[in-house]
């Protein structure tokens, strides 16, 4: 899940992955920048309840964190993921010093984006949507790290950074 503040210029964006088999496949994207952060947690939980009480990450950025607790303290929505700092990187955990969802730092997008060519290279994800695939095509190169394109978004890209980040996990090669 990436957060905005819905007020016209970033996306709220997420990406529904079908982890039960290779190849990954991308089930369900939602993109809109016009959604109040206060209404985006209910939208996610009916999604992720639709979907199998589907896990979920949420970057914890713009109005991330505020989803997330409202996702988790007020919907009760147990498979949000959290994070916790190990050996000098962020680790999915839970404890009492975890924090919820994921901080998108340039350990994390490094690995993320690394990751997700991988995977998306070796025919191991099917991204199967056309909005999430134009983004990847304005997702360039951009001081070290990668960013869309001037005009462009990538909103919908970051999601799939973060899935890539996320199937490095223990917590994720446990789980599948």
């Amino acid at each position: 899940v990436d957060c905005s503040e819905g007020i016209g210029s970033d996306y709220h964006a997420f990406s529904v992955v079908d982890i039960t088999s290779l190849p990954y496949c991308v089930v369900a994207t939602y993109k809109n920048n016009r959604l109040s952060p206060l209404i985006y947690p209910n939208l996610i939980y009916n999604v992720a309840n639709k979907y199998n009480e589907a896990i979920v990450l949420i970057e914890n950025a713009s109005s991330g964190p505020q989803v997330a607790s409202d996702l988790y303290y007020d919907l009760e929505y147990e498979n949000t993921l959290m994070t916790i700092q190990e050996k000098g990187r962020q680790v999915l955990g839970f404890s009492s010093n975890a924090r919820m969802g994921v901080k998108t730092s340039k350990q994390v997008k490094a690995v993320g984006c690394s990751t997700i060519k991988t995977l998306i290279e070796d025919g191991k994800i099917e991204l199967n949507d056309s909005d999430l695939i134009d983004e990847f095509g304005d997702f360039i190169p951009r001081g070290g790290s990668y960013a869309a394109a001037d005009g462009a978004h990538d909103d919908l890209v970051m999601t799939m950074v973060l899935f890539g980040w996320l199937t490095t996990q223990e917590y994720f090669i446990d789980l599948t």
